[in-house]
């Protein structure tokens, strides 16, 4: 199974104050990654869409893991796969305790393969993983989670 996927940047906007009232609105097509850009944080909603806002810091990140897992929580509820990977900081955490909370999946990179383990470290700490994973075994895990089909 072969599965393409494309990163692009979101090109920056005017600013704007909430997640209300975004600075663009993308379509999500399947196998698309959007990259947040600096001081813009990225959000999706329950239509698929890709919102890169001008949203407050949370717990002083903008762009911020826990504003975009906090979305990701409320549009995907129980069918979210979130990933927190290397990383300095808590940046993340009680965005997973709203995945956890709408019974979405988490896996963290694993200490050895971080080159920083604070964002991983502290959702292993407060023990929001479902999986910890070396970066290199991801990829598969995340084709067995959404396709149920795993390999040896």
């Amino acid at each position: 199974m072969c599965l393409e996927v494309r990163a692009r940047l979101l090109p920056s906007c005017d600013v704007i104050q909430s997640m209300e009232t975004p600075v663009r609105r993308e379509p999500r097509p399947p196998g698309t990654i959007y990259l947040a850009r600096e001081d813009y944080p990225l959000a999706v909603t329950r239509d698929g869409t890709a919102l890169l806002t001008k949203a407050a810091m949370i717990e002083g990140f903008r762009p911020s893991a826990t504003f975009l897992f906090r979305s990701v929580a409320e549009a995907y509820g129980d069918r979210t796969l979130a990933l927190i990977l290397t990383g300095m900081g808590r940046d993340g955490v009680e965005g997973l305790r709203s995945v956890r909370k709408a019974g979405g999946t988490i896996f963290a990179q694993d200490e050895a393969s971080c080159v920083v383990f604070g964002m991983p470290g502290a959702a292993v700490a407060e023990e929001l993983a479902d999986q910890v994973l070396p970066i290199d075994r991801m990829a598969k895990e995340i084709l067995a989670r959404v396709t149920g089909i795993t390999s040896t």
